[in-house]
């Protein structure tokens, strides 16, 4: 898949892969002069530098494997009916629950993303990840009380 979080986040100063260079010593382009064996020169400003992956259309470093091992849903309910019935004759039932969701990925490629969350669509576009927002993690907790 070709991500552009990637490359958007890259050209604009936003990801790791970003901060390359600005400690004054310039990324050295993996790459040669067309037509030459000559090494393509490092870069005098990194800005324009960054911008030149979208302006040129450089996509290898943004294409990444679709794996993933996620960890989607935890629930855990524990029922305390048979312990209160002793106790109390108007209680029928008493159960607690505990849930979560979007809990962990445990192993993915892309960098910074849900591999499940993807803003593009259409048969045309498959694979293409295009600017999505953060999976949100979600918590709930539930306790049902019967009389």
């Amino acid at each position: 898949m070709i991500s552009s979080t990637a490359l958007n986040g890259l050209r604009q100063g936003l990801t790791q892969a970003s901060l390359v260079g600005r400690d004054g010593t310039a990324p050295i382009p993996d790459a040669v002069i067309q037509g030459t064996d000559t090494p393509a020169p490092a870069p005098a400003n990194l800005a324009t530098y960054y911008a030149g992956f979208r302006n040129n259309q450089i996509g290898d470093p943004f294409i990444f494997k679709s794996d993933f091992i996620k960890l989607r849903n935890i629930s855990l309910t524990y029922d305390l009916t048979s312990v209160l019935r002793n106790q109390n004759s108007f209680i029928k039932g008493l159960t607690l629950s505990a849930a979560a969701r979007n809990v962990a990925i445990l192993y993915k490629d892309i960098p910074d993303l849900d591999p499940e969350a993807f803003a593009s669509s259409g048969d045309t576009r498959v694979g293409y990840e295009q600017t999505t927002l953060p999976t949100t993690r979600d918590f709930t907790f539930t306790v049902n009380l019967k009389f």
